[in-house]
């Protein structure tokens, strides 16, 4: 029996309220949450049941145009080179499921009784693939304009400030294997502030090794202020090494010097 699970008694206005979009037809929203898996349980008298593999491709294409006219408002002084590696780092799997997760689209698929045991409803493919067929669901019902708004608000957090900033190498990754490297360890972060309104909040993070404080950084989303604080690390780190190198050659810092 396939279910499609949520905790009130119309589920699917649970799931369009934390979307922030409300279908006049609801038989796309219901296609773009069907997975192939459950169309034979699905199935009635012959009849077939549509899933969300066509409104994925179409997904795929309103997802990419609504990205792309945001990036060209937006990046007016990048190249073109620079706009097509910020889209690809914005329109892939896992930055698609994890969006995914955060309007809880794993809680609303319709999976065959097999995919859900084996964990379908946690899989990046299929969450990324029901993203993408939900913004194709909004743009069969209403048009590109209500699809690309409601793409700007799932990526909010992503594109604010310079998108520039988003070809800035993932210091979060550099630093932990720095760390592995160095001290067979994993670094840990943790946030110390959130401060501002819900819509705007800043957040301030540190970052420790062995429980050492050793970067905090600020930002008004988790990851860039977690960026930033593993930058600091990096930094800090790189210049304790040059102080060490120093000392082994004998030679010292002036004062006022910048390491």
């Amino acid at each position: 029996m396939v279910r499609l699970s949520g905790r009130t008694s119309d589920p699917l206005r649970a799931f369009e309220k934390t979307l922030g979009y409300r279908f006049k037809q609801r038989k796309y929203l219901t296609e773009a949450l069907t997975h192939r898996s459950a169309v034979a349980e699905l199935s009635r008298d012959g009849a077939s049941t549509p899933w969300n593999e066509r409104l994925e491709f179409l997904g795929d294409a309103v997802l990419s145009l609504a990205i792309s006219t945001e990036l060209m408002d937006r990046g007016q002084h990048l190249p073109e080179g620079d706009l097509s590696r910020i889209r690809a780092s914005l329109v892939n799997e896992a930055m698609l499921a994890r969006l995914a997760r955060k309007v809880q689209i794993g809680d609303y698929l319709v999976l065959g009784a097999g995919e859900r045991k084996s964990g379908g409803a946690a899989k990046d493919s299929l969450l990324a693939d029901a993203l993408e067929a939900v913004i194709a669901a909004i743009y069969r019902d209403a048009g590109f304009d209500a699809a690309a708004k409601v793409v700007k608000r799932l990526f909010g957090d992503e594109m604010t400030g310079d998108v520039s900033q988003i070809l800035m190498p993932d210091y979060k990754t550099l630093l932990q294997e720095l760390a592995q490297e160095q001290h067979k360890v994993t670094p840990t972060y943790e946030v110390v502030t959130a401060e501002g309104p819900e819509h705007r909040k800043e957040f301030t993070i540190v970052v420790r090794i062995k429980d050492q404080v050793l970067g905090e950084g600020r930002g008004i989303s988790k990851k860039k202020a977690a960026q930033a604080a593993a930058k600091a690390a990096l930094d800090r780190l790189a210049g304790d090494e040059r102080i060490q190198r120093g000392r082994r050659s004998g030679s010292t810092v002036s004062k006022g010097e910048v390491l």
